[in-house]
C-alpha cells in the first residue's frame, strides 16, 4: 500500500529482505487504502490526497531498488541500502484496470485480485499483455491471478466451512468490521433474505468444493486470465481447517512435499 510510505523506505526494507534471502523476495505494490477511510487517515492522513502521484512513487521504488533513478531526479545521488547483487521481483497489485495499465506502461509484473473483484479481471489481464512495454526489469509480460479457494473432502463439508467467510463478506458489504467468525458463530447468525442475497452475490469471488472441482475451476480461471502464476488464499473459522484446505489442494496439484514444507 505504497501511498502510506516513502518510496525510499520501501526500497530499503525490501533490499534488506533480498540481501537476507536472495531471489526469494517479491514486492507487491498496491494503491488502495486496504481498509476503511478512518483507518487510512489514522495511518497517514495525507496518504491518499494525491493519488495522481502513485505512478511516480512506483517509478521511484523501482529506481531505488535497481539504482536506475534518472540523473535529473532531485535525489538521484541517494543510495538505497543495503547494497546487493539482486533486487526483489516487483508486482503491481490491482482489482481494476488501473494497475494493469500502469504495470504494462512501466514494464512490471501484474497480479489481479480475483478474490476482491470477480468481474472483468480476465479482460484487464489480457489488456495488460497486449499493452505491455518491455523494461529493464521485464522483457515480456508476466501476470498472476489471485483467487480465494476452499477445499474439503466433500462438497458438503466445504460448504459448511464456507460459512465463516460468507459471514465475513456480508459484514464487509454492509460496512461492519469484526474478526472472522467460527463456523458455529457464523451458522447461528440471524440472516435476513437480503443478507442471503448479498452472500450469494459475494460467492462469485470464491471457489469452494472438493479438491478436484476446485483445481478444475482454478485452472479455468488461470486460462481465462492467461496467467503465468496462480495464487490461492483460503480463510476459514479455524486454523486447522484452513491448513487442511491448502494440503488437499497441494496434493491435488501434485506439488512436491518438500516445496510445500518450505512454503
Amino acid at each position: 500500500m505504497l501511498p502510506y510510505y516513502s518510496p525510499l523506505k520501501v526500497a530499503e526494507v525490501f533490499r534488506m529482505h533480498e540481501a537476507l534471502h536472495p531471489h526469494r523476495i517479491d514486492l507487491g505494490i498496491g494503491r488502495a487504502p486496504g481498509g476503511d477511510r478512518m483507518t487510512a487517515k489514522a495511518m497517514n492522513a495525507a496518504a491518499f490526497d494525491d493519488m495522481e502521484g502513485f505512478p511516480r512513487q512506483v517509478a521511484e521504488v523501482v529506481g531505488w531498488l535497481d539504482r536506475t533513478l534518472p540523473e535529473e531526479h532531485p535525489y538521484a545521488s541517494v543510495q538505497a541500502m543495503p547494497s546487493g547483487l539482486s533486487s526483489p521481483e516487483v508486482w503491481l497489485l490491482g482489482s481494476s484496470d488501473y494497475s494493469g495499465a500502469l504495470a504494462a506502461y512501466l514494464g512490471l509484473r501484474f497480479a489481479f485480485a480475483h478474490f476482491i473483484n470477480a468481474q472483468g479481471g480476465d479482460t484487464v489481464s489480457r489488456s495488460y499483455r497486449t499493452d505491455f512495454r518491455p523494461s529493464l526489469r521485464e522483457s515480456k509480460p508476466y501476470a498472476m491471478v489471485c483467487v480465494f479457494a476452499l477445499c474439503a473432502p466433500t462438497d458438503a463439508e466445504a460448504q459448511r466451512l464456507a460459512a465463516s467467510i460468507d459471514h465475513r463478506r456480508l459484514l464487509m458489504a454492509v460496512g461492519r468490521e469484526a474478526p472472522i467468525a467460527t463456523i458455529q458463530e457464523a451458522q447461528a447468525y440471524p440472516y435476513t433474505e437480503r443478507d442471503r442475497a448479498i452472500i450469494e452475490r459475494e460467492r462469485n469471488r470464491a471457489v469452494i468444493g472438493t479438491p478436484d472441482r476446485v483445481k478444475a475451476r482454478l485452472l479455468e480461471i488461470a486460462d481465462a486470465f492467461a496467467a503465468d502464476e496462480l495464487m490461492v488464499i483460503s480463510i476459514t473459522g479455524d486454523y486447522a481447517s484452513r491448513m487442511r484446505s491448502y494440503e488437499l489442494l497441494a496434493a491435488e496439484f501434485a506439488l512436491d512435499p518438500v516445496a510445500r514444507r518450505v512454503a
